[in-house]
């Protein structure tokens, strides 16, 4: 309700600080409390992009909306595809759906809207092999590489280092089947 009645100029101003906070309600919850707020979180935060970035035409006319508005949105989506490799899996989900909003408010693409942040991305994600990770950081990296990949059009797969983390993704397979094997012969 509080987010209908701000003003969309105020709420703008607030929207990177709200975003930041609901984040880190999903990562700093445990898996008991992620399933009471996750979806309240989420929602309120779906309800602030639509507020700020689908505003009506009064609020359109506000002097210096627009400007602000374009900030802002590149701070917000910026934010959010730094968590799309998130060791959290409830992160990971709800930030997904997130840019799935501002997709569908932007008539763009996924992929498109994080084409400018691919520097980032890419730096965050390939910055060292997959084996010098902890295992929650792997999986959150495969999470986002499979993600970016499932994207129309597709992001991040003409990188050359993603065939090095496929290749490292493929060898642990490879060792926890040897692994199972060897586990299962000794009964």
């Amino acid at each position: 309700i509080l987010v209908s009645r701000m003003p969309v100029m105020n709420l703008l101003t607030q929207e990177l600080g709200i975003a930041r906070a609901l984040l880190a309600i999903w990562k700093d919850s445990s898996q008991d409390e992620i399933a009471i707020t996750s979806e309240k979180a989420y929602s309120t935060l779906a309800a602030v992009l639509h507020r700020c970035h689908s505003p009506s035409q009064t609020d359109s006319a506000i002097e210096g909306f627009a400007e602000k508005e374009k900030g802002v949105f590149r701070e917000v989506v910026g934010h959010l595809s730094q968590e799309l490799a998130a060791p959290n899996s409830t992160v990971r989900s709800n930030v997904q759906k997130l840019l799935g909003e501002f997709a569908q408010i932007t008539n763009k693409a996924v992929s498109e809207l994080l084409e400018p942040l691919k520097s980032s991305i890419t730096g965050q994600i390939f910055k060292r092999r997959l084996s010098n990770y902890p295992l929650p950081v792997q999986v959150g990296n495969l999470d986002a590489l499979t993600y970016f990949l499932s994207l129309k059009p597709p992001f991040l797969a003409t990188e050359s280092n993603l065939y090095v983390v496929l290749q490292d993704a493929l060898q642990y397979a490879e060792m926890e089947d040897g692994q199972g094997m060897r586990n299962q012969h000794d009964r």
